[in-house]
């Protein structure tokens, strides 16, 4: 075997996954990976107008989930609320109106979620085992998950609408409910946001879990001359939920201008809920990073272990260098050099994305907050 052959032996070991993955075609394994979305997705896709647009889902998802919160708020706030706001909490003409958003923003935000979701389970989906997905182990997973789904958001949304009517009972001179339509309007309106903020908890534990039986399983084949589908649609949705997480922060303002004059369990609830908002997008996307750039790091190491060989035959023959003739010193430096720049290109390119990328990611879950919160403070001062 010349030198140039065994260089060309390196090449087809640093990818010889990829030529298996074209010899064999499509495994009959590769199924799509099949999910039981949660009414915020299922409900639209049942009625028959509203299916199979994105647009048309998303309306008949504020149609169902939103419009009525919403409305029984403006009427509520435009009636009694905004006139019973004392002088000294003027934040909240701006902070309550904005708070009110997260019933707007909340089914949508989640419904956009699983839409990221359904790609994300597509992508992997299409490369399949052959691309390195252990598409059992993520079906087993995602099979648990769905099962648990009300189970878990039942309880979660009854804490979380119990919780946010004792802290409006405890500032009800601020915020009164008058008459027995303005009691069941505001139930409703608990309800809802409790429902949305149930379901965002148990979303973020479901795309943590998901996101960590997907690296722990997953052998993707990446290599140095292109970029992976599978790797690049982990990072977006890991990202994608961890801003939308952070966007449930427009309520937060609102809590710390009363926040001083609650009993201490209300504090302590409120409290508990600006700490959730606030740091738990970046802490969501921080861990599913750890994760990412864990495997990621495994796919760069076992390419570069890959090539080892090669530089290590190549090596050894230089000691023979003395005795072989012009010609063969010649292939053999032309394929030590052309092994060493593989390995340079190898060393240069990385499975995830570039880290300055990642990083501006990370800060938006964090900016977003902070952006919600000057807004809203400034608002209030025009």
């Amino acid at each position: 075997m010349t030198e140039l052959a065994q260089v060309l032996d390196g090449a087809e070991v640093c990818g010889q996954r990829d030529s298996a993955q074209e010899g064999k075609g499509v495994a009959a394994d590769t199924l799509p990976l099949s999910v039981r979305l949660t009414p915020y997705t299922a409900l639209p896709r049942r009625l028959p107008w509203f299916n199979g647009a994105r647009w048309r889902e998303r309306l008949a998802n504020m149609l169902i989930f939103a419009a009525l919160p919403t409305t029984l708020f403006w009427i509520w706030y435009l009636d009694d609320g905004n006139e019973s706001i004392p002088p000294q909490y003027d934040l909240l003409y701006v902070a309550v109106p904005l708070s009110a958003l997260f019933t707007l923003v909340g089914p949508l935000a989640f419904q956009h979620g699983e839409f990221s979701y359904e790609r994300l389970l597509r992508t992997i989906s299409q490369e399949g085992t052959d691309g390195g997905w252990n598409l059992a182990e993520i079906q087993q997973r995602v099979d648990q998950l769905d099962r648990l789904y009300y189970r878990i958001t039942i309880p979660l949304s009854g804490a979380a609408t119990v919780a946010t009517g004792y802290v409006f009972y405890e500032i009800r001179d601020i915020a009164p409910v008058n008459g027995s339509a303005a009691t069941v309007g505001a139930l409703v309106v608990l309800a809802f946001t409790g429902l949305t903020t149930g379901t965002g908890i148990w979303g973020a534990a479901k795309v943590a879990l998901i996101v960590e039986t997907i690296t722990r399983t997953a052998d993707p084949k990446w290599s140095p001359f292109r970029e992976s589908p599978g790797i690049h649609a982990l990072f977006r949705f890991a990202w994608s939920t961890g801003v939308l997480f952070s966007l449930s922060n427009i309520t937060v303002p609102a809590l710390l201008v009363v926040m001083p004059r609650l009993p201490q369990a209300a504090k302590a609830i409120s409290i508990s809920f600006i700490a959730l908002t606030f740091v738990g997008g970046i802490l969501l996307f921080s861990l599913t990073s750890r994760w990412l750039f864990a495997l990621t790091s495994r796919e760069h190491d076992q390419e570069l272990d890959r090539l080892a060989p090669v530089l290590e035959r190549f090596a050894d023959q230089i000691h023979e260098a003395r005795d072989m003739s012009t010609s063969e010193t010649v292939r053999l430096r032309n394929g030590f050099e052309a092994a060493l720049l593989l390995r340079q290109q190898i060393e240069q390119a990385t499975p995830a994305p570039i880290s300055h990328r990642t990083v501006l990611a990370a800060t938006t879950t964090l900016v977003i907050p902070v952006l919600l919160a000057l807004f809203q403070a400034v608002a209030s001062k025009l």
